[in-house]
């Protein structure tokens, strides 16, 4: 990294935000201790050498992608599955996101602090956004598992995001994983793909009155149509099986012809008919 230098000498100038909500311009025109100026290509370098492990043995890496229940380590925090760390002066940013395992890694280089807005009781902003697109890129089934819903994978499992046609046929992912926590018969569990969340599924099970049934299915927006639905579906019809089950009911929208799809993938036929919904069966 030849052209990383000790020191503030960028050749932007750097904003800071007020409220979250307006830029101010705030140039740095004096001398600053413990602050470097780096490129783009020397980001390039630091994200190759983090991604293959070269910068440290084995012992240390492991010692630094140790995280706790909220998914902070000593300088690196986990992102939904992606190892992450960033420093911010006066406006300018420096951001490095990577995952030894699947080779994937990329930067941010920035001189304005980010602007942010709630939505829905969600915090949105560029870095966060971005990085969610990215995700979705390069995410398949490869290491897929269920996972009930624990510390270290409740907080991206609440923020499960639906496509906005689909919000009208399902409880979306807060109110979800709430229902579960008021009711002792429901079960959350998280669909993960390595350390990512992908999915939420919702199991209503009370074994002495022999009721198994499939409550909510949800696969967020960036990773639908890659399978991760049908993989959730035959697991939770194996766990329902084993749990006791001999026979099942879902329940769908008439218009989400996607889910009845779906569910006859893994073996549900039509039951019964409304005028807004439909009755699914499965016999195990």
């Amino acid at each position: 990294m030849d052209s990383t230098i000790e020191g503030c000498h960028a050749n932007t100038v750097s904003y800071v935000s007020y409220r979250s909500k307006e830029l101010i311009r705030v140039p740095v025109d004096y001398n600053v201790e413990g602050v470097f100026t780096t490129n783009f290509n020397d980001l390039c370098k630091l994200l190759n050498g983090l991604t293959e492990g070269k910068l440290l043995s084995g012992k240390a890496w492991k010692a630094m992608l140790k995280y706790d229940s909220e998914g902070n380590g000593i300088c690196i925090e986990n992102s939904n599955g992606i190892a992450c760390s960033q420093i911010e002066f006066i406006g300018y940013g420096f951001m490095v996101y990577f995952n030894q395992e699947s080779g994937l890694c990329y930067g941010n280089l920035q001189n304005e602090e980010l602007l942010l807005s709630n939505e829905g009781g969600i915090w949105n902003f560029f870095r966060k956004e971005a990085r969610e697109e990215i995700e979705g890129l390069f995410t398949y089934p490869m290491d897929t598992k269920m996972i009930r819903i624990n510390k270290k994978n409740i907080w991206n499992a609440l923020n499960i995001k639906l496509e906005p046609e689909q919000i009208e046929y399902v409880l979306e992912a807060k109110s979800s994983i709430a229902m579960c926590l008021a009711y002792k018969n429901y079960q959350a569990f998280a669909e993960m793909e390595g350390d990512r969340v992908v999915g939420l599924l919702v199991l209503d099970i009370n074994k002495k009155k022999e009721h198994y049934y499939i409550s909510i299915v949800q696969i967020d927006r960036r990773y639908q149509g890659r399978g991760y639905g049908k993989i959730m579906m035959e697991w939770a019809v194996e766990y329902l099986k084993k749990q006791g089950a001999k026979e099942l009911e879902i329940g769908v929208s008439r218009f989400n012809i996607a889910a009845q799809k779906l569910y006859q993938s893994v073996g549900f036929d039509i039951k019964s008919v409304y005028e807004d919904g439909i009755t699914m069966h499965a016999v195990l």
